[in-house]
């Protein structure tokens, strides 16, 4: 695969439906009129207006716009659809606002209440198929505050199809394989498996993104209580970290060597450091002089994970989960070294 390949994506048919569906929806309405009526295309026009009235007949001819929002799947493709929609909830309110009697002479109330929910029932079913899969946090690179379930940096090991391979994110829903020279294609299903302390995955995905580097993959008939302890495991691994820059000393069988702490929260930190001789479940102690106060903290702690490569936006080294936590070691430390700023 070369290396400059572009992300292909695998599109559910029904996203290609709902598409087309809403760029047909005014060519289709004023054909069809044309055909049982008769009549000009202006006369159809102008019947379209004061049959259906304003909002809906923007609602009508503004329905392309959405279309062509959703086919390139951007986060203001979402409030498009949302604000569209809107349009058939406040056509029904304006018209029994201004012409209450009007309505209720000419079309039976529960008729009415049957033509809105069927419209609203729409619009829900579509919303759903939207948020659920264009949201979808391995269907594509999006904006991390739009996702549905937020992607966290991991550096773990996992089985793919009986393979050995690395996983460099994780979330909820799904993962993301590092793998190069495959042929793999979207949509595709393949064998997941992973273990972490007593966490164990074993399921099934389907490829949803393929890039240069690897592979987006979204868990399939994944059980809820699973997907609940993947949460679990990310809120405690991966809690709010600030980000800080300390000098320290990191602990490793008896050997002392100088690191730095980049970002720090109540239950671990990130540490640029040496790492020779370490692997995940290696105990030390982190030492820490406060050079503002002269306080000195040694915090015991595990390896959570090893950063080799230098990637996640952070330098060559490890995260140290604290033996317990540390909300005054890291209300001292954010205090006086703290950059003011929130990391993932």
């Amino acid at each position: 695969m070369a290396a400059g390949l572009k992300p292909v994506l695998k599109r559910p048919w029904i996203h290609h439906l709902i598409i087309i569906c809403y760029i047909a929806a005014p060519f289709a309405n004023v054909l069809l009129l044309l055909l049982f009526l008769n009549a000009s295309f202006v006369t159809i026009l102008h019947n379209l207006v004061a049959g259906y009235g304003v909002l809906a007949t923007a609602w009508l001819f503004t329905a392309p716009i959405v279309g062509i929002c959703l086919y390139f799947v951007r986060k203001f493709s979402w409030y498009v659809f949302l604000g569209h929609s809107s349009l058939i909830l406040a056509d029904f309110i304006f018209k029994w606002a201004t012409k209450p009697a009007y309505y209720l002479h000419r079309v039976p109330g529960f008729h009415n209440i049957l033509l809105v929910a069927g419209n609203l029932a729409l619009v829900v079913l579509v919303a759903y198929i939207i948020q659920k899969d264009f949201r979808a946090p391995y269907f594509q690179v999006l904006n991390r505050s739009w996702r549905e379930h937020e992607r966290v940096p991991i550096y773990h090991a996992v089985t793919l199809d009986g393979q050995p391979r690395i996983m460099n994110d994780l979330s909820v829903s799904g993962c993301f394989v590092l793998e190069t020279g495959h042929e793999r294609k979207p949509g595709a299903r393949v064998k997941l498996s992973f273990q972490s302390n007593a966490l164990n995955i074993d399921c099934d995905g389907e490829i949803m993104r393929v890039t240069a580097t690897g592979l987006g993959i979204r868990f399939i008939r994944l059980p809820l209580a699973k997907r609940r302890d993947i949460g679990a495991l990310l809120r405690n691994r991966f809690a709010l970290r600030h980000k800080v820059d300390v000098l320290c000393t990191w602990i490793f069988q008896d050997d002392k060597s100088q690191s730095r702490m980049v970002d720090l929260s109540v239950g671990g930190c990130y540490l640029q450091a040496q790492l020779a001789g370490l692997s995940e479940g290696s105990n030390g102690e982190l030492q820490v002089v406060l050079s503002c106060n002269k306080h000195s903290y040694s915090v015991p702690g595990e390896v959570a994970w090893i950063n080799r490569l230098g990637e996640h936006e952070k330098p060559v080294g490890f995260g140290l989960r604290f033996s317990r936590r540390q909300a005054g070691f890291m209300k001292e430390v954010t205090r006086h070294y703290g950059q003011g700023m929130l990391v993932r």
